[in-house]
């Protein structure tokens, strides 16, 4: 059981990354440029390679999993043993999926506990990687099937290797606009709204984007293509300071190894005067040294607790 290792060293194993080959991709988001069509592309890893892993660093007999209905989905906590009589458990949870809603939602429940134990956490802070979609299969690489019906789009991405990673993050698709800050803000609104779950939230990304702008206009939904095409730069801008509080408050979740919950319950005491429920209710209600004070709190209670557990 464990390997031999301890708690501290295991999790150092968990944390390792994925090989290419054992993770897969998925479409975030299209988007127009210079009459091309484009995708934003996320790393995910499935469970089979989650499992591989677990049991490759504590054997067969070192871990096992747990699952309890709750309310429309599941809870699942993946124990793992270093002795017959010492163990730990992390859990998580998860909604019934719309395919095969039992099986969809314990295999959502069972990644989501693997990344409290820091597997494939690392995942949610690689930047989205964007690549043309084209009408043919080509025959440089692996290449998947995309549609969507209601932008009435389809075709054929590659999907990413390491390499491919690193050029789609320095060199992203050409602009309109030959602008160098505003190609660094682009790249930042695909991380926040990606972190933030704007990317599946059309009508929330409009509103934020109206009142960062003051625009008082009633925008329809469809109009998320002018934010991400036809905005101006001072306008993204606006949209772009408006976000990156909320997006540092989730990274100080991933950072500190906690859950968002208790990093806002911190946000609550820096700000008594608003009612904190989720990271949206924070919208405009932060300034860069409140954020600060934040991630303070955070910090300090992670060190405490590393230290308790040592």
């Amino acid at each position: 059981m464990g390997h031999n290792l301890d708690f501290a060293n295991i999790e150092e194993e968990f944390k390792k990354r994925f090989k290419d080959d054992e993770l897969g991709w998925r479409v975030l988001n299209s988007f127009q440029r210079n009459n091309k069509t484009y995708v934003n592309l996320v790393a995910y890893v499935d469970s089979r390679a989650i499992m591989k892993r677990l049991d490759s660093i504590l054997g067969i007999d070192g871990w096992d999993d747990i699952y309890e209905e709750i309310n429309d989905g599941f809870k699942c906590g993946i124990r793992i043993w270093l002795t017959q009589d010492q163990s730990r458990t992390k859990w998580d949870g998860a909604p019934r999926t719309d395919f095969e809603s039992v099986k969809g939602g314990m295999s959502n429940a069972f990644k989501r506990a693997a990344n409290k134990w820091g597997i494939g956490r690392y995942l949610y802070d690689e930047k989205l990687v964007s690549t043309e979609l084209l009408p043919q299969r080509g025959n440089d690489g692996d290449y998947k099937y995309f549609q969507d019906k209601k932008k009435d789009i389809k075709g054929y991405f590659r999907v990413p290797s390491k390499s491919q990673k690193s050029k789609a993050q320095i060199d992203p698709p050409a602009r309109d606009e030959s602008d160098q800050e505003l190609e660094k803000i682009f790249e930042g609104l695909n991380d926040y709204e990606y972190k933030l779950g704007l990317s599946n939230k059309p009508k929330l990304s409009v509103k934020i984007f109206n009142r960062a702008n003051n625009i008082t206009d009633n925008m329809n939904v469809n109009q998320i293509d002018y934010i991400h095409n036809k905005a101006s730069k001072s306008e993204l801008k606006n949209y772009y300071v408006a976000l990156r509080p909320l997006y540092n408050i989730c990274m100080a979740a991933t950072k500190f190894e906690i859950s968002l919950d208790e990093v806002l319950k911190y946000a609550q005491i820096i700000k008594p005067e608003i009612e904190v429920t989720n990271v949206f209710s924070l919208l405009f209600q932060l300034t860069n040294d409140e954020v600060k004070q934040i991630f303070e709190i955070a910090e300090t209670e992670y060190n405490n607790n590393k230290k308790q557990a040592m």
